[in-house]
């Protein structure tokens, strides 16, 4: 089950981080129910697509949420979160006119930590 937050209600401070041996989780507090990351739901996005591979361009507006998390993440663990070009490289279509996304995960590679964004 997705439980689909509202862009304009997310508050940044209800993030919680659980470190794991290869990565950290990120926990979203609503109200004492705890998701596992932040699912948000896009709809005005450009799409490019090539054999195996969806590449998504967000808007401004979706582009600062994602921004303002990772400003956060980055103050709260002290390191820097890597998003690659702002374009989310995804491998589901599910036809429909918006996407899901659900933003989870950092792992670390070669010393850089990444953000993951699931769709």
């Amino acid at each position: 089950m997705k439980l689909i937050m509202n862009k304009n209600s997310i508050d940044i401070n209800k993030i919680n981080f659980i470190h794991k041996k290869k990565h950290i989780k990120l926990i979203y507090d609503l109200n004492n129910v705890y998701m596992n990351g932040i699912f948000i739901r896009v709809h005005d996005y450009k799409s490019y697509k090539n054999n195996n591979y969806i590449y998504i361009t967000l808007n401004d507006d979706d582009l600062k949420i994602i921004n303002d998390i990772i400003n956060y993440i980055e103050q709260k663990l002290n390191i820097n979160v890597i998003f690659k070009n702002d374009i989310l490289k995804i491998k589901n279509d599910s036809g429909k006119q918006y996407i899901d996304l659900n933003i989870n995960n950092i792992k670390k590679f070669d010393n850089n930590f990444m953000l993951y964004v699931y769709n």
